[in-house]
């Protein structure tokens, strides 16, 4: 059916070839369109929707330097400059599972594959047309957020057997959840479902299973599309809701390597996983996390500041834990953060960190002059402007200080932010990690559950599973001296049970040396320790004079 309005349009191409922005142009001038701007690139095309509404967008995903495809359509979505009765359609060579998941992050209209010819192109954007015109009433009542009325004129396309019924009755569900009426987004999606089975109902109908706390059936409706369908990417997102609610981070971090797998170029996912990741402290995925979303994130609306400064925090952790490893990431954080003033517009506090942060990985670098000297400088920074420094900033003073080996100042700035944050839980999680002891409510009970579970499996000989549950709690906890010693309890258990074998004994000696750097005569759990370090030393002694016979 051929779209008889196109003298009322606007339209706009955006393409870094100007053979496709001309022949485009005359296409859509021989339809008579009267308006039919070009843009070259992602700039270009950000300011032209700002200064006018267009009813349709053609626009490549590859536009040279600067801003790609889909972050023009972000950015047109985020800041509202394309209506919801405008549609974007891209038009790109690009045909790879990745590019085309990532550009449907952001819901375009269509998505048409070069190379294609006038006459396809013609036919494509026909069908799109025709089909905005009849939807047109519900497009203009969600562009004014009446919701009701959009719901109203959803049901009458409905009922009335429209031929885009099915594209209806997908956002009618989205705009019942949207208004939270549960009953009736579960009532439509198993009305869909009786009839035919399709992904975006299946999610739906999880989605309003979540709303009503119903976890277990929802967890798996969407296990089970994720199985049939590993590209749904919906599901993984709704799963990962699930996750959430249960505190579950260790599945959350899985499920979301997972998705990221599938869909690499997908900026919210992959901040979501860096983000779970340094809760795990997991730094191996935190920092090639952070240091990818820092990539995905150069010419996005979405870049931000608090992302290059986690990688390189992360960066210089990654370092400390696994130096083979953060090597080339170290080199490749520090000139980032070397960057950052030339990307952003720095606050004061920002500076600071991020001259912290440098500090931090000319230490990890073995630079310990440049290391010293950036601390004092940012130091001096904070003591000359008379104010109280952000909880950030005052953290990455006291990991600075610890890289550098002034454990003593480092400790006595702990323990201040303790006192001075003893009321703030989320800051108290954050210093949890640097501390013999959980400060924080919420750490507390992490440690006492997984305690619990650990010592559970000890006592019914199941040492695999408590060695597996203690490194847990000791990789969320690494200074968390209690841990450490069931850990050595653990392994010792497992070696008096299956004999003597010397990969779980050096184990077992290298968790004890940590916790001799941590404890002294007169410490809690000095006693414990003693006795422990005895055991271990019978076992081994027994062990190697074994082997030797």
């Amino acid at each position: 059916m051929s779209y008889p309005k196109y003298g009322s349009l606007r339209m706009l191409i955006v393409d870094d070839f100007d053979n496709f922005r001309v022949t485009v142009a005359k296409l859509m001038q021989s339809l008579g369109v009267p308006t039919v701007d070009m843009a070259l690139n992602g700039v270009q095309a950000i300011k032209a929707c700002r200064s006018r509404r267009y009813d349709v967008v053609f626009c490549d995903f590859n536009l040279g330097q600067g801003k790609n495809g889909q972050q023009v359509l972000e950015e047109l979505r985020q800041e509202e400059y394309l209506s919801p009765t405008g549609l974007f359609v891209f038009v790109s060579a690009e045909s790879s599972r990745s590019v085309v998941l990532a550009a449907n992050e952001f819901e375009p209209d269509g998505y048409i594959t070069k190379p294609i010819t006038a006459k396809a192109i013609q036919q494509r954007i026909d069908r799109l047309l025709v089909q905005r015109e009849e939807l047109l009433p519900a497009l203009r009542a969600m562009e004014d957020k009446d919701y009701e009325s959009a719901i109203e004129q959803y049901r009458e396309l409905i009922a009335a057997g429209s031929r885009y019924s099915n594209i209806c009755q997908k956002r009618l569900g989205e705009l019942y959840l949207i208004t939270d009426n549960y009953t009736a987004a579960e009532q439509l999606y198993q009305e869909i479902l009786e009839k035919r089975r399709v992904d975006w109902a299946v999610v739906g109908l999880a989605r309003a299973q979540q709303a009503q706390e119903n976890w277990d059936d929802s967890a798996k409706m969407l296990r089970d599309i994720i199985l049939e369908n590993p590209l749904c990417m919906s599901a993984y997102d709704a799963l990962a809701d699930d996750y959430e609610q249960r505190g579950d981070t260790m599945g959350l971090q899985q499920l979301l390597q997972k998705s990221v797998k599938m869909s690499p170029l997908s900026l919210s996912r992959n901040r979501q996983l860096a983000d779970v990741a340094l809760k795990n402290n997991d730094t191996l995925v935190a920092a090639n996390s952070f240091r990818k979303l820092v990539r995905l994130g150069n010419n996005s609306c979405n870049d931000e500041v608090g992302n290059h400064l986690q990688y390189g925090r992360t960066a210089a952790a990654l370092a400390d834990s696994e130096p083979e490893e953060g090597r080339e990431v170290l080199r490749d954080a520090l000139l980032n953060i070397e960057s950052l003033d030339r990307r952003f517009e720095l606050t004061e506090d920002e500076k600071i960190q991020a001259g912290l942060i440098e500090s931090r990985i000319f230490s990890a670098q073995g630079n310990k002059k440049r290391a010293k000297e950036a601390l004092q400088q940012m130091e001096g920074f904070m003591g000359a402007g008379g104010r109280r420094q952000e909880f950030e900033t005052e953290l990455d003073r006291v990991y600075s200080l610890f890289a550098l080996g002034e454990n003593t100042r480092a400790q006595q700035c702990l323990q201040d932010l303790v006192r001075l944050y003893e009321k703030d839980q989320q800051a108290l999680g954050k210093l949890d990690i640097l501390l013999d002891e959980p400060a924080s409510e919420e750490n507390r009970a992490k440690v006492k559950e997984i305690n619990r579970e650990g010592i559970s499996f000890y006592r019914n000989h199941q040492y695999e599973d408590a060695i597996t549950c203690f490194l847990h709690a000791r990789q969320l906890f690494p200074n968390h001296v209690g841990i450490m010693l069931n850990l050595v309890q653990a392994y010792t258990g497992h070696i008096k049970a299956f004999g003597f074998n010397s990969e779980r004994m050096k184990q077992c000696e290298g968790t004890l040396a940590l916790v001799e750097s941590r404890v002294e005569v007169g410490h809690a759990q000095f006693e414990r320790f003693r006795q422990l370090r005895d055991i271990c030393r019978t076992i081994s002694q027994g062990g190697r004079r074994t082997a030797l016979d």
